[in-house]
């Protein structure tokens, strides 16, 4: 996959970080934010995730889990470390020496970095997973009616089967 060098987006929302003090963040973030609804702090370390949820909220994790598997599955990640708002209102309202945290959620008034909300996340992950499945289709509609029919519901079995046995080994739960 080839990605740009740079996607003008991302520069936009990270120019208010110019550097980031991961000790201070890892401190910080959980001190003021913790409380406040659903906090997720993610590392992708060799391409694995890991995570550790941080508040009362966090269900909605599973969204950003099944995300950042699916990238982790189709591309291979710099080790990175970052913290998601899973709740419903964004967190960093200070104008200067804020922290970046990513959000589905953000205003004019506050600092976190908004991401394409579930909806279209999903429905993304959900049409790159059909044209796959179709694709293995295809790969085995050989021979009779009768063969082609099993070799489908085996191939989508087989598919769903691993991508669950995926987030069990790779996302380590708290």
């Amino acid at each position: 996959m080839r990605c740009p060098a740079h996607e003008p987006q991302v520069l936009a929302d990270f120019k208010a970080f110019p550097t980031v003090d991961l000790q201070r963040l890892r401190q910080e973030v959980p001190r003021r934010f913790a409380n406040r609804g659903g906090l997720v702090h993610y590392a992708i370390i060799d391409n694995r995730l890991h995570r550790r949820t941080l508040g009362k909220y966090t269900d909605f994790k599973m969204f950003s889990d099944e995300m950042l598997l699916s990238l982790t599955r189709k591309v291979r990640v710099p080790d990175v470390e970052f913290f998601i708002n899973v709740g419903d209102w964004p967190l960093e309202t200070r104008r200067t020496d804020a922290v970046p945290v990513l959000s589905w959620c953000g205003s004019v008034e506050t600092r976190d970095i908004v991401l394409p909300t579930y909806e279209v996340t999903h429905s993304t992950l959900e049409t790159m997973r059909g044209v796959t499945n179709d694709l293995l289709s295809v790969q085995g509609n050989t021979g009779n009616t009768h063969a082609r029919t099993h070799t489908h519901t085996h191939t989508h079995a087989h598919t769903h089967t691993r991508s669950l046995a995926m987030v069990r080994l790779r996302s380590p739960c708290q």
